[in-house]
């Protein structure tokens, strides 16, 4: 059985796209796991203790993507191409988020 908020992350997607990782971290503050699919990067927000809640603020096509670059070990920068910049952090190789986001852009 799949966690919660990868059964949310499932429905953020079409039909024909396919989820390829998730890594688990802060954008911008919030907990929650930023979903790398075959077409975006989107963040699945989660929040409560015992009663859960899912939300996905962070959608972007690839083709909205600026640029995203580690600006430390375990922090990326994602921007957009209108500007707005998100920070996302990990216990993950920020290095590493990187390689697989640029693998799925090309």
């Amino acid at each position: 059985m799949a966690p919660k908020w990868y059964e949310y992350a499932q429905k953020c997607t079409s039909p024909e796209e396919h989820l390829k990782r998730n890594y688990d971290g802060k954008l911008d503050g919030e907990y929650g796991h930023l979903m790398i699919s075959d077409k975006k990067l989107f963040f699945v927000k989660e929040e409560g203790f015992f009663k859960k809640k899912y939300t996905a603020p962070f959608l972007l096509s690839y083709d909205k993507v600026k640029e995203v670059s580690p600006i430390d070990k375990y922090t990326l920068q994602i921007s957009d191409k209108t500007g707005i910049t998100h920070k996302f952090k990990s216990e993950v190789s920020a290095s590493k988020v990187n390689e697989v986001i640029q693998d799925e852009m090309k």
